[in-house]
């Protein structure tokens, strides 16, 4: 009995932790000093499910390529307990955090990251049952030399657009303009299909305050993840609106000190159209005691209107042939109704 009820335990606990393997390409940037130098290899990320919900990630094997071409076996990044956040489309993971670089599979190599200590590590990813994109930033010191590595593994699933146009900002009624991006990310759906395309990510990229005197102010990115767009029978766009607390990330030059993540979580309301090439969004935003109104693009019109007909016959008499009257006597037809002059 006893030896059943283990074998039952050793079956569930398998049956709870489920690794699946994900094979992909891995492209790798190493900047230093010198610059910066870029190379592709094939990986396998392992993740296993546990019974909490979490997962354990493991990039198996991974090897930096120095200019030269000249391999450095690093080993395997592997990370417990990763929270996972579940949607709709995919699940989401993140970590920011120091570890350990542990030996690869091959015990006859040798590894460099168990000597380097523990690294610095920073790592987004998003998953589905046959998909995997993770996207990871480590710094590490190679051969006396600092290092700043970009890894990607895998393709997004989501199809970015990039959207430029005139953004006008109204900071309690004084109105400046500059030309701005909005990135856009369509996220496809876990059956694949672009056109069942229901959510998008939106990030108004490295947003700029200007104040009266033309002086500028670096704010940051506004992104908002995850909207549902929705489109109605007689309209030719779709829409998509929030109202809530978000907290404004760094904008794209890390030289830049960004005033946004130093302001905490701020109140924003945002309601938008997109159809084809065309953005248009409105946002309104408070924090330092200002309300700040901001307009990207122009107004997107309904592409279905009403269709009116012109009335060439309006204010002319008609006779009973169908002719049009001129001095005509007796029975007539004014306005599509008889009459008699």
């Amino acid at each position: 009995m006893k030896k059943f009820l283990l074998t039952i335990a050793a079956a569930m606990t398998a049956f709870s932790a489920m690794a699946v393997q994900y094979n992909d390409k891995l492209t790798v940037t190493v900047k230093t000093e010198n610059g910066a130098s870029t190379s592709v290899q094939d990986a396998t990320v392992e993740v296993e499910t546990l019974s909490n919900g979490n997962i354990d990630f493991n990039l198996k094997n991974f090897i930096l390529t120095s200019e030269d071409g000249s391999e450095i076996p690093v080993g395997n990044i592997a990370i417990s307990g990763l929270p996972l956040t579940r949607g709709d489309n995919f699940s989401t993971f993140t970590f920011d955090d120091d570890i350990e670089i542990e030996s690869g599979d091959d015990e006859s190599q040798f590894w460099l990251g168990p000597a380097l200590g523990e690294v610095p590590l920073v790592m987004n990813g998003k998953m589905t049952d046959s998909k995997l994109y993770a996207v990871i930033d480590i710094e590490m010191l190679v051969n006396g030399e600092e290092q700043q590595i970009h890894v990607e593994f895998g393709t997004d699933f989501a199809t970015a657009q990039s959207f430029v146009d005139k953004l006008s900002v109204s900071i309690d009624g004084n109105v400046s303009e500059q030309t701005s991006t909005v990135v856009v990310e369509f996220l496809t759906p876990q059956n694949g299909n672009p056109a069942d395309v229901k959510n998008i990510n939106f990030s108004l990229k490295n947003f700029i305050l200007k104040d009266e005197g033309g002086s500028e102010i670096p704010v940051g990115n506004i992104a908002v993840r995850n909207l549902t767009l929705q489109k109605s029978a007689d309209t030719s766009y779709s829409t998509f609106a929030f109202e809530g607390d978000i907290t404004i990330e760094n904008g794209d030059d890390l030289d830049v000190m960004w005033m946004g993540p130093m302001l905490g979580e701020i109140p924003l309301d945002m309601n938008g159209k997109v159809e084809g090439d065309k953005l248009y969004v409105t946002i309104g935003i408070e924090f330092m005691d200002m309300n700040i109104d901001v307009v990207f693009g122009s107004d997107i019109e309904n592409a279905i209107s009403d269709v009116k007909v012109r009335n060439t016959a309006a204010g002319k008499v008609f006779d009973l042939t169908g002719r049009v009257a001129r001095d005509t006597k007796g029975i007539c037809i004014v306005n599509g109704k008889k009459s008699v002059r």
